[in-house]
């Protein structure tokens, strides 16, 4: 059985984002909203988890990265840091997002009917 995002959606998620679309328990947990993580700073903070010694645990991560953004958020003296880590975190993104499109141009053309065969 689905439930819509927006039956599930906490109050303050805008109801632009995912509205009307199905989603499943497992990728869902009310309270909290997606956020995308790049694929390396997932498998880092999967070590750091395993380190900490919270074994397999995935729910630990949420609350991992809610701390961390926590603490940068209520700290002043981080957010320069934070800024001028901003250019190589955009880089990264932009790099991914290429790397994307030409994945998904190739896979495309690899699935065009040959003409005149």
């Amino acid at each position: 059985m689905h439930k819509t995002v927006d039956s599930l959606r906490a109050t303050d998620t805008p109801n632009g984002i995912g509205a009307n679309r199905p989603a499943r328990s497992r990728d869902f947990h009310v309270g909290y909203s997606p956020v995308l993580l790049r694929t390396d700073l997932k498998e880092s903070l999967k070590r750091f988890r395993r380190d900490l010694g919270f074994g397999h645990d995935s729910h630990i991560e949420r609350c991992l990265m809610s701390a961390a953004i926590e603490l940068l958020l209520s700290q002043p003296e981080l957010h320069e840091g934070w800024i001028n880590g901003l250019a190589d975190a955009t880089r990264k993104d932009v790099m991914l997002a290429s790397q994307s499109a030409q994945a998904s141009q190739s896979s495309n053309e690899a699935n065009r009917p040959i003409r005149g065969a």
